[in-house]
């Protein structure tokens, strides 16, 4: 008979215990890509030595847009190609919630979406290391420093990579009409309208270290020592042209994959 009554009390009082969500340890990995550049191949070609090295944890996409495409998107090979047109401002938003639109039915199977730009170098198992300890909801983490918004300082979302639970991402898409498409306006460049929006949600971003490799020609292998152990993102763009760019950037990202990825598996 006291079985009985505490298995009834249990199923009575069962919908009102919230259900803990369940780490899947997958994560999905959007990097907004285009073929503008010269140097953008240097920037390919690195992520592909390793974006689909660690399938247990991570699903890898570049998304590229083009306006003239006849379908909404599709897939060829690891690109996503989105209807959209490729700028910075506004274009680099609008793909980004163009693909997590995509990936909206299966947004179930993943833990966090991460999104970097396509000079970024990621160190995957460092970077796991990180999500294993993020909470499952509310959160959005990045490079986070400071902008005034209407004489205010609040906490400044860097685009460079980011990473958002996908609670956010579903509420990102219930208001994409205010996010898409905006004028191209400094204003309106990506990470500044993720900020605004996730200060209008009250979500508080959480900082992860980065290193940025910015300005100057740094050769990473000269300086590795440098660098914070718990680092997983590293960000690079060198102040020269085009060409001087993919040169100096190459060699960049060449370095990057020997201290992080040499001996994991072959190139």
């Amino acid at each position: 008979m006291k079985l009985f009554t505490i298995i009834y009390l249990f199923l009575i009082f069962l919908p009102f215990f919230g259900e803990e969500p369940v780490r899947t340890r997958k994560n999905l990995v959007i990097i907004v890509a285009s073929d503008k550049l010269l140097v953008y191949k240097a920037h390919t070609y690195s992520w592909r030595r390793y974006m689909h090295k660690f399938k247990d944890n991570f699903e890898c996409w570049f998304v590229k847009s083009d306006p003239d495409l006849e379908v909404d998107h599709k897939f060829e090979k690891d690109v996503l190609w989105v209807k959209e047109v490729d700028s910075l401002c506004p274009g680099v938003m609008d793909k980004t919630l163009h693909a997590m639109e995509v990936f909206l039915p299966r947004l179930d199977e993943f833990d966090f979406i991460i999104r970097p730009n396509q000079s970024s170098f990621l160190v995957f198992p460092t970077l796991l290391n990180f999500l294993n300890r993020l909470p499952l909801e509310k959160t959005a983490a990045g490079d986070v420093s400071t902008v005034q918004f209407d004489g205010t300082k609040v906490p400044f979302l860097g685009g460079a990579c980011y990473i958002v639970s996908k609670d956010v991402v579903r509420l990102m898409l219930e208001n994409k009409d205010s996010l898409m498409h905006l004028p191209p306006k400094l204003e309106n460049w990506d990470d500044l309208v993720l900020t605004r929006f996730l200060f209008s949600q009250n979500i508080s971003p959480i900082n992860h270290p980065i290193i940025n490799l910015e300005g100057a020609f740094r050769r990473p292998l000269k300086i590795f020592d440098q660098f914070d152990e718990k680092v997983f993102h590293f960000r690079i763009k060198t102040h020269r042209d085009d060409y001087g760019r993919y040169r100096a950037e190459k060699i960049i990202h060449d370095e990057l994959f020997q201290i992080y990825y040499n001996g994991l598996f072959s190139d």
